[in-house]
C-alpha cells in the first residue's frame, strides 16, 4: 500500500492526504478522485428544483482535479437517502455535497447541524414521516464540510451567505443526517419503511427492490460530506421574489464544490468525522 503523509489543519478543521512521491512496484494504480454532488427533483411549488438546475451544470466536469458525478434525488422519504447510499457505494467519492432549495431568501444557507428528526411532509408520494430517522443514532451530527472556508469563498465570489443550525424537518434534513451517519459509521441507515399520516405508525409500501430491514453497510465511506441550501431563482434584495439568478446559483454551487475538494484529501479519511 502506498505511503502517505497526513496533514491535519486544525484551523480549518480539515485534513488532506498527500501521496508519497515514491511507490512500490506492486502498488495498484491510484483510484480516480471523485466528488458526488446532488440536487433534488421537483416538488411542491417548484416544477424544476433550482438545486438540481444548478448542480447539473457540473455534469461531466473536473473540479480541483476531481471528477464530478451529479445526481438528481427524488423528493420521496427514504428513497433519496437510499439512492445516495447506492451512488456512494458505486463511485466511492472523497467528497459528497448535497444541495436543496430554501425559499424566501437570496443567500446560500450553510447548514451546520443535521438532526435525527423528521417532522414535515407530505413527500411527492403523499407520505408523511415523523419522529427519529434512525432510532439508535445520535440526536445530531455536525457538518463534515469546511464551512468557514466555503463561506469566505462564496463572499469573495459575491454570493450572499447565511448560517443555519436547522435544515428543517423535511427531506433536506433527512438526507443531511443520512449522509453524515454514513460518513461517520459506514452505514447508510435503515432500509425504507416510512410512517404514513399522523396516526399510528405503519410501514409504507416497500421499494421495487427492497433491502433487508437493517442497516445497510458500505465498503467505503466519504471523508467529507454535508448539506447546503440554495435560494430559489429570483432577485436579490427583492421582497416580491427573493432569490438569485440561475447563473448565480450555478456559480455558487461551483464555488462550494471547488472549496470542499480543495480541503479534502486524495482519498477518504481513515476516520471520517474525526476532525469535526
Amino acid at each position: 500500500m502506498r505511503r502517505s503523509i497526513v496533514v491535519a489543519l486544525v484551523v480549518g478543521l480539515c485534513a488532506m492526504t498527500v501521496p508519497s512521491s515514491r511507490a512500490s512496484a506492486g502498488d495498484p494504480e491510484p483510484r480516480e478522485r471523485t466528488v458526488l454532488v446532488t440536487g433534488f427533483g421537483a416538488f411542491g411549488g417548484f416544477d424544476a428544483n433550482p438545486s438540481w438546475l444548478a448542480v447539473k451544470r457540473l455534469e461531466g466536469e473536473t473540479v480541483g482535479g476531481a471528477r464530478v458525478v451529479v445526481a438528481k434525488l427524488p423528493v420521496i422519504w427514504d428513497e433519496a437517502a437510499v439512492k445516495l447510499a447506492a451512488l456512494v457505494a458505486e463511485h466511492e467519492p472523497a467528497v459528497v455535497v448535497c444541495f436543496g432549495v430554501a425559499g424566501g431568501t437570496d443567500a446560500f444557507r450553510l447548514e451546520r447541524t443535521a438532526r435525527n428528526e423528521n417532522r414535515n411532509g407530505p413527500d411527492n408520494d403523499g407520505t408523511r414521516l415523523r419522529g427519529a430517522d434512525i432510532d439508535e443514532a445520535p440526536a445530531t451530527y455536525p457538518s463534515g464540510l469546511p464551512l468557514e472556508a466555503i463561506a469566505e469563498a462564496l463572499r469573495d465570489a459575491d454570493i450572499p451567505v447565511r448560517w443555519s443550525e436547522d435544515a428543517g424537518g423535511y427531506l433536506c434534513n433527512q438526507l443531511f443526517f443520512r449522509v453524515r451517519h454514513l460518513t461517520v459509521t459506514g452505514e447508510a441507515g435503515p432500509s425504507p419503511a416510512a410512517r404514513r399520516g399522523e396516526g399510528p405508525a405503519e410501514d409504507a409500501a416497500p421499494l421495487a427492490d427492497p433491502t433487508p430491514s437493517r442497516a445497510i453497510p458500505l465498503p467505503r465511506r466519504p471523508g467529507w460530506s454535508g448539506f447546503i441550501h440554495v435560494p430559489a431563482i429570483g432577485e436579490r434584495d427583492s421582497r416580491r421574489k427573493p432569490g438569485l439568478s440561475l447563473d448565480e446559483l450555478a456559480r455558487g454551487v461551483r464555488v462550494v464544490v471547488e472549496t470542499a475538494v480543495a480541503h479534502a484529501g486524495s482519498e477518504p479519511l481513515e476516520r471520517p468525522g474525526a476532525w469535526y
